[in-house]
């Protein structure tokens, strides 16, 4: 049977790695005939090492892609992506994967639909066990009030490295520092806000903090006034190779979330998750990798209560390291917690596909049957508004327009009167003409209805 990995992404993040190593493993045991859908010279043709894996290229932008309509197969992708599931045989089993606390309310949003349809398409996932998420966080915030997911993990994992850091302080009274992700909306306020934590330390000691990544949120962090002591060196992003190798050389403590953070655990460098939010926040609550709980490599600053999980503020952190003398106990900590639960997935991954029940045709019927008021008007506006065209001038009552003058083509303008097209304008070279748009259609109508009526 095909097993396809559906992720056309255009961009390095952590996703593709997730993914491909999947594939990868999975590809290794004959199985599956295992693919992989991505824009064509995207980070996945790079990451996949298995030869068998077969790169299906997504040129379907804004429409719906078409894959195997002849046969059954199992297709994994995001949840956040429910929106718009290939079309392919009725049969074919659809496994979605949850990797973000906000996944929900992004696929909320880009499907245009309600809280009740919504929530209508979670009961469908729930009954048909067709999701699986990277760790508890992620579970804990697709539940609702009355829609508890059953514990389907499949957690990150990356491979094992031949490179240790030098566990002792890189440099006497000085803090080596590195924030490893990237700097975009659902990753910024996490690493602003520890860099104020750095700040309220206030202890005057020399602080080199290595932002490793970019992105187009990292003004917000390098327009931050900072005390002298305190020096934010860019490194962009980074092969993994130069990454290890600047932790092994210069870090003595290394702050991220998500596959980053088990970066620094694979080199036994002491790795301390973040909390994040898409919101500024302030949350000087910090946990150690090994003090994680349910694969959780991240969390929103309100998951930190229901995880009850152990928390240190900076100041603490910085004190364990650079007073007490800690970084190779701890890093060695955050080894063995990596090497236990993060370097292997397959078997869990392989559960996770064997309870789906989803299918496709299941799929189809849900949009069928439940019917979604917030898209319709959606589509309804859409539509118009394509037929209206740009709007050159208009003039609204109470926010609703009552004269609005639009541009449909380049040779055509249509006014209209409380939204209704009254007068189209077609302008050719110099001459111009004006058409009351009723009666033409009227006419054309009547014209039609004559011409049936003669045959």
């Amino acid at each position: 049977m095909k097993l396809v990995f559906y992720f056309p992404w255009p961009e390095v993040s952590g996703g593709p790695f997730y993914l491909t190593r999947i594939a990868n493993a999975i590809a290794e045991t004959k199985e599956y005939d295992v693919y992989y859908v991505d824009y064509k010279g995207g980070l996945a043709n790079t990451l996949l090492k298995n030869k068998d894996i077969e790169v299906l290229i997504y040129d379907n932008e804004g429409k719906k892609y078409t894959i195997f309509k002849d046969e059954p197969i199992v297709l994994v992708m995001v949840i956040y992506w429910a929106h718009m599931v290939p079309i392919m045989h009725p049969d074919s089993k659809v496994v979605f994967l949850n990797w973000h606390n906000c996944c929900i309310p992004v696929l909320k949003g880009d499907w245009h639909c309600t809280t009740r349809f919504v929530n209508k398409f979670l009961e469908l996932v729930r009954d048909t066990s067709s999701v699986f998420f990277l760790d508890k966080t992620h579970l804990l915030a697709q539940n609702t009030d009355t829609i508890k997911f059953k514990e389907e993990y499949v957690p990150i994992t990356i491979p094992e490295r031949d490179k240790t850091v030098n566990q002792e302080i890189v440099k006497e009274k000085e803090r080596n520092i590195a924030v490893l992700g990237r700097l975009v909306l659902d990753k910024i306020f996490a690493v602003t806000d520890l860099v104020d934590n750095i700040i309220a330390s206030r202890d005057n000691v020399k602080t080199n903090i290595y932002v490793i990544g970019e992105g187009d949120c990292q003004d917000m962090l390098f327009n931050k006034k900072l005390p002298s002591y305190i020096k934010l060196i860019k490194c962009k992003t980074m092969d993994i190779e130069k990454i290890i190798d600047l932790f092994c050389k210069k870090v003595d403590i290394l702050f991220a979330m998500g596959t980053s953070v088990l970066d620094g655990a694979s080199v036994k460098l002491p790795s301390v998750i973040i909390p994040n939010d898409t919101v500024p926040f302030s949350c000087n609550k910090y946990s150690y990798l090994y003090e994680s709980e349910g694969y959780a490599l991240g969390w929103g600053p309100d998951q930190i209560d229901e995880l009850d999980i152990e928390t240190h503020t900076v100041a603490e952190i910085l004190d364990d390291i650079y007073v007490k003398g800690k970084k190779k106990e701890i890093g060695d900590k955050c080894y063995e917690y990596y090497v236990e639960n993060h370097t292997s997935n397959l078997e869990m991954f392989r559960d996770a596909i064997a309870a789906s029940t989803m299918t496709r045709q299941k799929y189809v019927d849900f949009n069928r049957r439940t019917f979604n008021g917030k898209l319709f008007l959606w589509t309804t506006r859409y539509i118009y508004e394509k037929f209206r065209g740009g709007i050159i001038y208009e003039i609204k009552l109470f926010g609703f327009p009552i004269y609005t003058y639009a541009m449909t083509s380049h040779v055509n303008k249509n006014i209209f009167i409380f939204g209704l097209p009254f007068i189209r304008i077609v302008q050719y070279g110099g001459s111009k003409s004006f058409h009351f748009l009723p009666a033409v259609w009227a006419f054309t109508g009547l014209k039609k209805l004559i011409g049936k009526l003669k045959k």
